[in-house]
């Protein structure tokens, strides 16, 4: 396993990781996360988008956001880049189900950006589909 010191290798990594869970359970996916105490917040952060919001690997989109969820809870990167940008690259590929995001969301930006964040993108021309992962992110932050 090579060290995730790039978004590259930390995408490439964290993949063959989850790829590998049919064949060895979460064994991999174990190790990976155990190097990121040594890994900075720009790469998780900016690995961690780039997860959210890949949309090539629909099969595993659920494994892959699970595993990207718990790393938003465990090591909590600080947000590189503003609230609307965030939820414009995520929204659309986002699981649902993945409360990590939202929850990390909550974490990092006040209740009154998050609402103002979300009012705005609620007016431009979402999709339905993001309408309605904006409708569930508002939910699980009960808002």
């Amino acid at each position: 396993m090579n060290f995730p010191n790039t978004v590259a290798i930390f995408k490439q990594e964290f993949y063959s990781s989850i790829d590998l869970i049919p064949k060895l359970g979460d064994l991999r996916i174990t190790q990976f996360l155990s190097l990121l105490d040594k890994v900075s917040n720009t790469i998780i952060f900016n690995s961690i988008i780039a997860i959210l919001s890949n949309t090539l690997r629909p099969e595993t989109n659920y494994l892959d956001q699970k595993y990207a969820g718990l790393i938003l809870e465990i090591y909590n990167p600080n947000p590189e880049i503003d609230l609307n940008e965030i939820l414009q690259l995520t929204l659309e590929n986002w699981d649902k189900s993945i409360a990590e995001f939202p929850h990390w969301i909550q974490k990092n930006y006040t209740i009154t950006e998050i609402e103002f964040v979300c009012n705005i993108l609620e007016k431009n021309a979402l999709s339905t589909l993001e309408r309605d992962k904006m409708q569930t992110v508002k939910w699980w932050l009960q808002l």
